[in-house]
C-alpha cells in the first residue's frame, strides 16, 4: 500500500511558508506522495451543494487559502528528489485545456516524471462562472478536453475539431517525461466518473474512505472493466483516509484493490501537518512489515517508534517520532526507551546496502540485533526491526540467572 499526504496547499499563510517543509519531512518519511486540492475561489455563499458533506457545504471557509495546486507542486518539486506530485482533483474542464497541457507537461519535466494527474468535473457552479466557463455539459466537456490534451501531450501534430475545440496544426513542447503522459485519475463516484475511469483513464481517485461506499464503487467498478475488457488490476484506485476515525483501515482497504490510501492531514489527529507526516511513517513502516513477505516477528504499533536517517546525513543524525538525536552508535540511552525500535532508512534506492550497513552498525552499538524486513520502495530504502532489551528485560533476564 502506498501512502501519500493531501492537502499541502490548503489552508492560511502557515500553509505557503511551511509547504517546502512540510514536503521535505514527508519525503524523508518514506511518504509516497503529496497532493493538493483546487478551488480558484471560494463563494461567501452558493447554492451548488458540496457532494460529500450531509450539511452540503465545504469545511473551508471563503478566507481560506487554496493556493494554486500546479504552482504548489512545481515550488515544491525543486526542494525534493523522489516524492510523487499529485492533484487531488484539479476542476479539469473549467480550465484553459491547451495551457493545462502546457503547464502539467511542464511540471513532469522540470519534477523528472513525478506528476500524477487527479482530476475531475467540479460541483461548485458559481466557479465556473467565475471562471468563464458554462457549468452544463460539463461532463462531456472534460470527455473532449481529455482527448485533445492527450493529443498534445503525444508531441505529434495536434488535429482536433470538435465541439468545443479547433485545433491545428501545431504542436507543444517540452511533452512529458512519463510515457505516454502522467498518470491520469478521475475523481468522483458517480457512475458516469466511474466509466470514464475504465474508458480513458489509468486510475480512480476515491473522495471517501467509507468502507461501504469503496465496496459498492468498487464492486460496480469491477463490472464496468469486464465489460470494457480491460483487467481490474490495471485501474490504480486511490482514496482519501481519515487515520484518526479509521487507524487500522489499510488491510481493508487493500484488500479492496486500493493501491494507494491519502491520507487527510486534517484528520490525522496532529495540528502541525510535519508531525502528521511523521505519525504516517508509523503506518508504512508497519504496512511493509505486514506485506512484504519478510516478516520479522510481531509488532504492535505501540511499541514502535520510527527513526527517519536523512539521506544527504545518512547514519549521521536520526530523528525519533519527533526528537533529534545523535547516531544511535554514540547515543546508548535511547536503547532503553522501547522493546522494539523500527528503523525507516529514508535512502534512495541505490543506497540501501549503505543503510543496511549502518543499521547493522547502530543496533551493534545497543546490544540489540538487526533484521532487514523488506525494501520499501524508492522513499525508503529497507526497513528493519532492531531488538532491544528493555531495563525490565535485563531484569527479569537477571532474576532468571541467579542460582
Amino acid at each position: 500500500m502506498k501512502i501519500g499526504i493531501v492537502s499541502i496547499n490548503v489552508g492560511g499563510p502557515s500553509t505557503a511558508e511551511n509547504m517546502v517543509e512540510v514536503v521535505q519531512h514527508a519525503e524523508a518519511a518514506g511518504i509516497e506522495s503529496v497532493w493538493t486540492f483546487e478551488h480558484v475561489m471560494v463563494p461567501t455563499d452558493y447554492d451548488s451543494k458540496y457532494p460529500y458533506a450531509a450539511s452540503g457545504k465545504m469545511g473551508i471557509p471563503a478566507e481560506g487559502w487554496f493556493v494554486d495546486p500546479l504552482i504548489s507542486l512545481a515550488h515544491v518539486a525543486a526542494a525534493t528528489k523522489t516524492i510523487r506530485l499529485g492533484t487531488g482533483v484539479n476542476i479539469f474542464p473549467q480550465a484553459n485545456p491547451l495551457l493545462f497541457a502546457k503547464q502539467t507537461a511542464s511540471l513532469d519535466v522540470l519534477s523528472g516524471g513525478r506528476l500524477t494527474l487527479g482530476i475531475g468535473i467540479g460541483w461548485l457552479a458559481e466557479e465556473y462562472k467565475a471562471m468563464s466557463t458554462p457549468f452544463a455539459r460539463r461532463g462531456a466537456r472534460f470527455d473532449d478536453y481529455l482527448e485533445a490534451v492527450k493529443k498534445v501531450w503525444s508531441g505529434e501534430v495536434v488535429e482536433h475539431e470538435s465541439e468545443f475545440l479547433s485545433w491545428h496544426g501545431f504542436k507543444s513542447h517540452p511533452i512529458p517525461v512519463q510515457k505516454p503522459h502522467p498518470p491520469i485519475l478521475i475523481g468522483g463516484t458517480t457512475t458516469k466518473t466511474l466509466q470514464r475511469v475504465v474508458n480513458a483513464a489509468d486510475g480512480w481517485y476515491a473522495p471517501s474512505d467509507s468502507q461501504q461506499e469503496l465496496t459498492e464503487k468498487i464492486a460496480e467498478l469491477k463490472e464496468m472493466a469486464a465489460q470494457a475488457g480491460r483487467p481490474f488490476e490495471s485501474i490504480d484506485i486511490t482514496t482519501n483516509w481519515r487515520t484518526a476515525k479509521y487507524p487500522d483501515a489499510l488491510p481493508q482497504l487493500e484488500e479492496l484493490g486500493i493501491t494507494r490510501a491519502v491520507a487527510l492531514l486534517g484528520a490525522t489527529g496532529e495540528s502541525d501537518p510535519r508531525k502528521a507526516g511523521r505519525s504516517l511513517a508509523l503506518y508504512l513502516v508497519r504496512d511493509v512489515h505486514g506485506h512484504a513477505g519478510a516478516p520479522c516477528g510481531e509488532l504492535r504499533v505501540a511499541d514502535v517508534s520510527v527513526a527517519v536517517v536523512g539521506r544527504e546525513a545518512l547514519g549521521q543524525r536520526v530523528e525519533l517520532t519527533g526528537a533529534s538525536v545523535e547516531d544511535p552508535r554514540r547515543n546508548r540511552t535511547e536503547s532503553d526507551v522501547a522493546r522494539l525500535l523500527t528503523i525507516g532508512l529514508a535512502a534512495a534506492a541505490s543506497r540501501a546496502e549503505r543503510g543496511a550497513e549502518i543499521l547493522e552498525s547502530a543496533a551493534t552499538g545497543t546490544r540489540g540485533t538487526a533484521r532487514t524486513c523488506a525494501a520499501a520502495g524508492p522513499g525508503v530504502a529497507a526497513v528493519a526491526v532492531v531488538t532491544v532489551p528493555t531495563t525490565r528485560d535485563r531484569e527479569h533476564r537477571a532474576e532468571h540467572d541467579r542460582p
